[in-house]
């Protein structure tokens, strides 16, 4: 039931919101190898292992789901955790908290919203493929989506090396060598994310083959499509990150 779908990813879609703040918040304090390892292998490891469980058991699409809205609860936790257990919780006067909370509101506001919306399309294309095609189609599909993602790791891991470069440059208002560090970020993150994409398109029946199992194979053609969108998105992380640098996060949700 598709409804019934919708619904369970609505109630999770806030709390996914709100993990992806607690993630990037995280890297602003310095914690940024932690909220990799809760991101992108904790999290991938999560979904990887237990979509192919519940697949193997023929859950389908609905097991997929719940497994799905798990590891955003299961992010959201840890994320939360770590955070609230590095910056603590402390008392500040009103006025300086109103002042406060204004930023914070205008700053985070557009990102929860453009966190949400991506959450909603992150799922709609399994949603669509598993109502119209099936669970096992759907399933193939998010194996893929899994797999593909994976190439995120080595560029984000680049990435956080420059954004407190970046956010320094940008304080001491050296807007050349913020451009200047910004392109270089670019270039490193090509040369990085080619050759894992290079292997993901080309070899990705292989890929399957070691990984899962050659009954399999069908997951093999998805995987390369994926990987081709990946790469180009990859491309234009550093963009998105020297926007939030500035402060014009309302431009992320756009």
């Amino acid at each position: 039931d598709t409804g019934y779908m919708l619904r369970i990813l609505s109630f999770s879609l806030p709390f996914g919101a709100l993990g992806l703040v607690f993630i990037e918040s995280l890297k602003a304090v310095k914690k940024a190898s932690e909220s990799i390892i809760i991101q992108q292998f904790i999290e991938r490891i999560f979904l990887i292992t237990f979509t192919l469980i519940l697949f193997l058991f023929g859950f389908g699409i609905y097991g997929v789901l719940w497994i799905y809205v798990s590891a955003i609860f299961l992010t959201f936790f840890l994320s939360g955790l770590l955070l609230f257990k590095t910056i603590g919780f402390y008392k500040i006067k009103s006025k300086e908290f109103i002042k406060t909370s204004k930023l914070i509101f205008s700053y985070s506001l557009p990102l929860v919203f453009s966190a949400s919306v991506y959450l909603l399309i992150r799922w709609a294309d399994t949603l669509i493929i598993g109502y119209f095609y099936g669970p096992v189609l759907a399933g193939i599909y998010d194996i893929a989506n899994l797999l593909s993602l994976a190439l995120f790791l080595l560029p984000e891991a680049i990435l956080y090396i420059f954004i407190p470069i970046m956010i320094n440059l940008h304080k001491k208002k050296r807007k050349k060598d913020f451009e200047r560090l910004l392109k270089t970020s670019i270039f490193y993150i090509f040369i990085i994310s080619l050759i894992p994409a290079l292997i993901m398109i080309l070899f990705s029946k292989l890929i399957i083959e070691i990984l899962l199992d050659p009954g399999y194979a069908e997951v093999a053609l998805p995987l390369a499509i994926l990987s081709v969108g990946i790469f180009f998105r990859i491309l234009f992380i550093p963009h998105s990150k020297a926007i939030l640098v500035y402060g014009k996060s309302i431009y992320t949700f756009y």
